[in-house]
């Protein structure tokens, strides 16, 4: 279990991993020291990365939708190497309850969409729903505060 003080770290590094030891110092009201073996030891053990959160609109992919995939059994793998390799799937889950996956993708345009459908129809989809996103109302806020 974390304590306040090592959620208040992690909050901080998932608010802007760019922040300095100092400024991560002063917000969690520990020293310096401590922020960075603390840091160190997390990124050994359940850090998996540090990232960067994009705003695609302003990249010019207008266009984003998510989807729950249902393949054909013998398909399935298949599926998700494609999804895999697919530069527009910006996050790829493997999921139950009768479905195999959850695929989010952002497109410049109505055409790489469709040319999107048009390819996951080789692999044997039994059942598509596709949503488009309209708005992201949180992102990445596990173990923020809630006020």
């Amino acid at each position: 279990m974390l304590s306040q003080k090592e959620t208040k770290l992690l909050n901080a590094l998932r608010s802007n991993a760019r922040f300095t030891l100092k400024e991560l110092s002063t917000a969690t009201k520990l020293p310096i020291s401590t922020v960075y073996e603390k840091i160190k030891r997390y990124e050994k053990n359940f850090i998996k990365r540090h990232s960067t959160i994009l705003d695609f609109q302003k990249l010019g992919y207008g266009f984003r939708a998510s989807y729950l995939l249902r393949t054909h059994k013998d398909s399935k793998e298949a599926c998700k190497a494609f999804l895999q390799g697919c530069s527009q799937v910006n996050t790829l889950l493997v999921i139950n309850n009768g479905y195999d996956f959850f695929v989010d993708v952002v497109f410049k345009n109505l055409i790489e969409l469709q040319t999107f459908n048009e390819t996951l129809e080789q692999y044997n989809i039994e059942e598509k729903k596709e949503f488009f996103v309209i708005e992201d109302a949180k992102t990445e806020g596990f173990l923020a505060r809630c006020e």
